[in-house]
């Protein structure tokens, strides 16, 4: 997703969330089903009209996977902001964990012609710098998540793991999970179409169902949901089903975790441990914190504590990059 920020040195204001889709009208539409002769639509109007759509996400796993729909939804982005040409905007783009400079120059491609400058961070530390509240650093008692933390941003189609020293992230600072959300509706819409043949729900109506009953643990049953099977309502038990597809993605998560845990100096490493925040969409999975240091201790871990960013997710990777682009001086951004 995309937040648009603006705001004097003093203040800041999120102004709106961005779905990063893209949706291409199909052919043969008739005149007046869709609200405009576009043909084609970004963000929630993709989202709203994808019965008449093919849609396509500029990313997939993190990185960029349809070039022709990445550099359409950067211009859709650039006109929200001004449409006025002689304005510069200044971009600042949130990255998987280790990506790689090929990466990087492909988004520099892209973003060229459309922004003038740009910076590529590291989604996590993002969301580190967002998290952080400058009022309380002098509070006795407040965790500064820029000092010792261990940050873990699930996405859609990437899970990224971020240590965060005080400093930007190095390479070995980070390591990257392939799977997130994505694949947890993957496996969740198997489970439903195996469990209960007759349902036929899109990948999106298996999203909502997974975001409004996703959990991990022990399993569940009798967590119903309603569905229409051929035109009629119907409920359907999804417990042990989306609790099997997430439990499946948190032990990839944990071995993850402790790969990037087993880099952490001796000196520091307690610490670490004791401030691991989850962010994203999938830190809105019900008890996540909990059950990760459950499984931490069953490593062998000592006293791990981890907790989430609460239910202000979205705009932490955004309010991180305001700051950044704040406090970064000109011959620090990159000229496109």
């Amino acid at each position: 997703r995309v937040v648009g920020s603006s705001g004097t040195s003093k203040e800041n204001k999120f102004e709106k969330t961005y779905p990063t889709v893209v949706g291409y009208a199909r052919d043969a539409i008739v005149d007046g089903v869709l609200p405009s002769q576009d043909k084609i639509f970004f963000g929630d109007d993709a989202v709203k009209f994808r019965s008449y759509l093919e849609l396509k996400k500029p990313l997939s796993h993190g990185q960029v996977s349809d070039i022709a729909a990445a550099k359409g939804f950067f211009t859709y982005i650039r006109n929200q902001i001004t449409q006025d040409t002689d304005n510069e905007v200044c971009v600042v783009l949130g990255v998987p964990s280790s990506t790689d400079e090929k990466a990087h120059d492909t988004l520099k491609n892209i973003a060229t012609g459309i922004f003038d400058r740009m910076l590529l961070i590291p989604t996590p530390f993002l969301a580190a710098l967002g998290f952080r509240d400058e009022s309380k650093l002098n509070n006795s008692d407040y965790t500064d998540p820029i000092k010792h933390s261990l940050f873990v941003d699930i996405g859609a189609g990437s899970t990224d793991l971020c240590l965060i020293k005080g400093y930007y992230p190095k390479q070995e600072d980070q390591n990257n999970l392939r799977n997130a959300g994505d694949q947890i509706d993957s496996v969740f819409a198997d489970s439903i179409q195996r469990q209960y043949p007759d349902t036929k729900l899109s990948i999106t109506k298996v999203r909502e169902i997974k975001e409004q009953c996703a959990y991990v643990g022990e399993l569940q049953n009798g967590v119903m949901t309603k569905v229409l099977v051929n035109g009629k309502p119907k409920n359907i038990d999804v417990g042990s089903l989306v609790g099997n597809a997430c439990n499946q993605y948190l032990s990839e998560l944990i071995n993850t975790t402790v790969q990037l845990v087993t880099r952490v100096h001796s000196d520091s490493v307690e610490q670490i441990l004791q401030n691991i925040v989850i962010c994203g969409g999938g830190s809105q999975i019900s008890n996540i914190a909990p059950e990760v240091q459950r499984l931490l201790l069953e490593q062998g871990y000592e006293y791990p504590k981890v907790t989430t960013v609460g239910k202000n997710y979205q705009n932490l990777v955004a309010l991180g990059a305001w700051k950044v682009a704040r406090s970064t001086p000109s011959e620090k951004w990159q000229h496109l």
